[in-house]
């Protein structure tokens, strides 16, 4: 009866290092590809050893060292994160020109960035039951999916999400306060 065992977890072991080689490798695409031969590189001592194309281009490149380089920005620079903000119970969004601009501006980021995504996450006040809250902010945030998929977003690149009444933005203790937490909050991944 051991003997029967032993082979089953030696396939379980396999199996396990199999799996862990296709998830690191695989998908996460952190393995290094093996190189036949060490890649070696030597820098010319001079421009005239540049083949004769390349000479000719660095030739009208002057050095600017005072100058900066920029780097890439944050998603934030591209676009602010913006929150959609509701009336009492509803899940139409109060319409502005802002949330239009953003919107479009938007639909431009994604198309460029195929693999970023907007974040949609519903929230409400704490007027009612906090399982009424629940369903209304996630209603808020799928009906602002719909919305947007018709405005040209791409639906793939829309991801939803509910907090309810449990991730207040300002207190609710005030009609100000519960103004500002009937929101969906619009943010990049």
């Amino acid at each position: 009866m051991s003997k029967s065992n032993v082979f089953w977890w030696l396939v379980l072991g396999g199996w396990m290092a199999a799996s862990t080689w296709w998830h690191v490798c695989k998908i996460k695409l952190l393995c290094d590809p093996v190189l036949s031969e060490p890649v070696r590189y030597q820098r010319p001592d001079s421009q005239d050893s540049l083949p004769p194309a390349l000479n000719s281009t660095f030739s009208a490149i002057e050095a600017a060292p005072d100058s900066t380089l920029i780097t890439s920005r944050p998603h934030t620079d591209i676009f602010t994160p913006i929150d959609l903000h509701y009336n009492s119970g509803g899940v139409e969004y109060i319409k502005t020109p802002e949330n239009e601009e953003f919107i479009a501006t938007a639909r431009q980021y994604l198309a460029a960035n195929p693999e970023k995504k907007l974040l949609l996450t519903g929230h409400a006040d704490n007027t009612g039951s906090e399982q009424i809250n629940m369903r209304l902010s996630q209603n808020r945030a799928e009906h602002l999916k719909r919305q947007l998929t018709l405005a040209g977003l791409p639906t793939q690149q829309l991801l939803t999400d509910a907090k309810g009444q449990n991730a207040p933005k300002k207190s609710n203790s005030t009609a100000d306060g519960r103004a500002a937490n009937r929101r969906v909050a619009i943010v990049v991944q």
